[in-house]
């Protein structure tokens, strides 16, 4: 007998107390900060917010847009491995799941390796855009791990049935529709990671908000304007993940705990082709190349 997770779904008096309580303890770090605000708002002078305000809303683009990036490629990589049988295909997915321990910092310093061993301007590995690029490579895989993991809720019979009835992109279409919710979550996971770090930017010599926050109590020592500028940051990060998750749809965790046995991948001749040909420019660009990056001299 087995129990699920999805237990602690269910309506009950505890689950009020229980969010509360999570909630409380979530917050209790910040509570310093909130403190501080009172005392401190004054620190932010209007040209100081209005720069602040201007990297914060370029670090949330740099996210949102790598999010969007990463989603339509993890979800078109979990998807293949999930409903179709091709060349490679548990190397490729080692590959991509094994990017996930690499620390970000890395991938920037790969990028700046490669611009300047690089023969002529490569403007992809600079700036703003190499920082985007940074992000696709921590969403990438993310969200093919959680749309393999989401589609092992369908029910093989019914996607025979549909394949039959409705041909193979129908299908697709309803399959992408089901784990959709899934890899939102998990997109918007890998760019939090990105927007909360320092090092990507840092390496890549981008200003954003974080930067900036680091900035003011490493170098400036200034601790009550790092709090203001926390708690600015805090709740425009908090505004983009609940708008996100609001977008995603209802109780997206459900699919990605699902006790089915999943798709048995089959072989079809042009979606396997084309699977192939995707997950190898995927390996290249988004492993080969950034670890090559790291090895050159």
């Amino acid at each position: 007998m087995s129990l699920s997770v999805l237990v602690l779904e269910r309506p009950g008096r505890w689950r009020l107390a229980g969010l509360l309580l999570v909630f409380t303890a979530s917050l209790l770090p910040a509570v310093p900060l909130f403190s501080a605000w009172g005392d401190s708002v004054h620190l932010l002078s209007p040209e100081k917010l209005g720069k602040f305000s201007i990297l914060l809303f370029k670090s949330l683009a740099t996210s949102l847009l790598g999010g969007i990036f990463g989603l339509l490629l993890g979800l078109s990589t979990g998807i293949f491995y999930a409903f179709y049988d091709y060349p490679w295909k548990k190397p490729f997915l080692f590959s991509f799941l094994l990017t996930i321990m690499v620390p970000t910092l890395l991938w920037s310093i790969s990028l700046n390796n490669l611009s300047v061993l690089s023969p002529f301007p490569v403007y992809l590995f600079h700036g703003y855009p190499a920082l985007i690029l940074v992000t696709v490579m921590v969403t990438f895989p993310l969200v093919t791990a959680s749309t393999i993991s989401a589609c092992s809720g369908l029910n093989p019979s019914q996607c025979d049935a549909v394949r039959m009835a409705a041909g193979e992109g129908r299908l697709l279409k309803l399959a992408v529709r089901y784990v959709l919710p899934a890899a939102i979550v998990a997109a918007c996971l890998g760019s939090l990671l990105i927007i909360s770090s320092p090092g990507p930017a840092m390496g890549l010599g981008v200003k954003t908000a974080v930067t900036e926050i680091l900035v003011s109590f490493s170098a400036l020592y200034d601790m009550k304007l790092a709090a203001v500028q926390c708690l600015l940051m805090s709740g425009a990060t908090l505004i983009f993940t609940v708008s996100v998750l609001a977008f995603s749809g209802k109780r997206p965790m459900e699919l990605l705990v699902s006790s089915a046995k999943g798709l048995a991948a089959k072989r079809h001749e042009k979606m396997s082709r084309l699977a192939f040909y995707f997950n190898l420019v995927c390996c290249l660009v988004f492993v080969a190349m950034p670890v090559t990056g790291l090895v050159l001299p």
